[in-house]
């Protein structure tokens, strides 16, 4: 099972608060890998050049995830609801299982009823992107 916490070296970054990183951060949470080794591999994956602040495209997802070795199962587009719904209706039904969900322009790792973006790990009452609709869903599959 995938443990919900921030990657360590991610608190130690004084440049983490005022990036858009939530992706570079799900990808780390979901791989075990640390953020800066994350954060190489999304660059060299989408191609980003040296200005490049953090923020991805949904297609870098797949290859990021391909090159970090990490199974997954993409439903795409077929759940059009918001990420509460999604955890009501699905997550909290399998607690066991790890989803990264991207919801338009963000990105979050939800297991069961908790939510982990950049901001910290969270229960999806207290989570305050709550009403983001959910874009692609990635259902990590682990060993």
């Amino acid at each position: 099972m995938i443990r919900l916490a921030l990657p360590e070296d991610s608190k130690l970054d004084p440049k983490y608060a005022n990036r858009p990183h939530c992706g570079i951060t799900a990808c780390a949470i979901v791989s075990g890998k640390s953020h800066r080794h994350v954060k190489n591999i999304v660059q060299l994956c989408g191609r980003y050049g040296k200005g490049w602040k953090g923020g991805m495209h949904t297609g870098t997802f797949y290859t990021t995830l391909n090159e970090l070795g990490v199974q997954y199962e993409a439903k795409e587009r077929k759940y059009k609801k918001s990420i509460k719904t999604f955890v009501t209706e699905v997550s909290s039904q399998q607690p066991s299982k790890t989803f990264l969900v991207l919801t338009g322009s963000h990105a979050q790792v939800v297991q069961g009823r908790k939510v982990a973006d950049q901001g910290g790990v969270s229960d999806i009452s207290d989570y305050r992107g709550k009403r983001y609709r959910t874009s692609t869903i990635f259902e990590i599959i682990t060993p």
